[in-house]
């Protein structure tokens, strides 16, 4: 290695250039490496439980949609899930969670918002009440459309919005009284808290959000005066989002659930906000990576063939004192990985320092406000993205680049050494 070493350090200026190239070069590389490696292992260390919904939910007909429209005492609930078909779904490890859901049309003794339109349902003080076991699995507060500050209701419990809450001059603990829309009698209801709505309205849908009422199945017993015979729907929660297919499976075939008269529903919404920015870094990093290793190889072969050219009169000479053909290739196959290996370990350095503070970044963002309020409604958590190395993926990229230079020094120089020593060194 004598020779290799006091030619590297009598061209100093080439060697660092060379050294320079493969440093800039490595550091994109392993930067995408860890970065995909710490993407991956924060994506697989996620807890999806309540942050994938999967609704069942009657398929509408004409019928159920003009029935729905007149507000018929039992309209809402026509065509709807009953109990035992729930029970019989839940008997498997795929469901973590359910949600039941029941809408009510009903009258509530208070001043609605409305639309322009005052034939709507809000100006004759109809209004939607939504019963459900648990508030923060309501879907549209798993969507972000709503948020409230109750989460389960018991009894006469009531959640109304802050809107409407403040046009009516009411406070939390005040009461008010509902009543199924084709019951005369009207039962009392305590205000304990109260949801903001930030969505998008629904033109199609005659109830304001902020109009809507949210009580539990006891609540809703009280207003109908009888047990829940069925549900609007009934929303699952799978652990992942390979288990939605199971879970279809177990709904349809194996429980038998006709699908001509009900319809599955996924809501993967809170989730898709955390992952798919990090699935777009994890693309483009890729194509970035793949196009940095074609950009170097191709100024790598163009450098390296300036170099051996420059080389020729010297190639010439060693030949023709006797030095083996396979000894020269050697020496500057060696030049080559002298300073590739010099390069990899500046470039390790380099990519894992700025992966921590890469990291670190994205760690602020999934420990942000935003993120932070998305999961806070699924009683949910994201643990930090830390710094993940693939080896494999690691000594991959090493032996390729060791590869491609010995292949390509190899293949240039053969095509040289088959001429004769004085040719050589002649050449331009």
């Amino acid at each position: 290695m004598y020779r290799e070493t006091r030619y590297l350090k009598k061209n100093i200026k080439k060697s660092l250039i060379i050294s320079l190239l493969f440093t800039v070069t490595l550091t994109i590389l392993l930067l995408t490496s860890m970065l995909q490696s710490s993407i991956n292992e924060f994506r697989n260390s996620l807890d999806y439980t309540n942050g994938v919904e999967v609704k069942l939910q009657p398929k509408v007909t004409l019928e159920g949609a003009d029935a729905g429209r007149t507000g018929g005492r039992n309209a809402s609930l026509s065509g709807g899930i009953t109990p035992s078909e729930v029970e019989s779904i839940l008997n498997n490890d795929v469901v973590k969670n359910v949600r039941y859901n029941l809408e009510i049309p009903g009258i509530a003794e208070l001043d609605l918002l409305t639309f322009d339109d005052e034939s709507d349902a809000q100006s004759q003080g109809i209004t939607l009440i939504k019963a459900t076991n648990n508030l923060e699995l309501e879907t549209e507060v798993l969507n972000g459309n709503i948020v409230s500050d109750v989460k389960e209701l018991e009894g006469n419990q009531l959640v109304i919005s802050d809107v409407l809450l403040e046009q009516n001059g009411l406070k939390i603990g005040d009461t008010i009284n509902l009543s199924d829309k084709r019951n005369e009698s009207s039962y009392p209801y305590v205000i304990v808290g109260t949801f903001k709505f930030q969505g998008e309205y629904d033109m199609n849908n005659r109830y304001l959000p902020e109009n809507n009422m949210y009580i539990g199945f006891e609540g809703a017993e009280l207003l109908l005066g009888s047990e829940i015979e069925s549900y609007n729907s009934v929303s699952f929660f799978v652990k992942d989002l390979t288990d939605i297919q199971a879970l279809e499976e177990i709904i349809f075939i194996d429980n038998g659930i006709d699908q001509d008269k009900y319809q599955v529903v996924i809501n993967d919404q809170i989730f898709k906000s955390i992952i798919e920015p990090l699935e777009n870094i994890y693309n483009v990093t890729k194509y970035v990576g793949y196009f940095v290793l074609a950009v170097s190889i191709f100024i790598f072969v163009i450098f390296i063939s300036l170099m051996v050219k420059q080389r020729h009169f010297e190639i010439g000479v060693l030949l023709a004192i006797g030095e083996s053909k396979t000894r020269i290739i050697m020496q500057f196959i060696n030049e080559n990985l002298i300073i590739y290996i010099i390069s990899f370990c500046i470039s390790m350095l380099l990519s894992t320092g700025v992966m921590i503070v890469v990291i670190k970044y994205i760690n602020n963002i999934i420990s942000g406000e935003e993120v932070k309020q998305l999961l806070s409604v699924i009683d949910s958590q994201v643990s930090s993205m830390s710094l993940s190395i693939d080896p494999i993926n690691i000594a991959i990229l090493f032996m390729i680049v060791i590869i491609t230079i010995t292949a390509f020094l190899s293949l240039i120089l053969m095509k040289i050494l088959i001429k004769q020593p004085k040719e050589i060194m002649n050449l331009n």
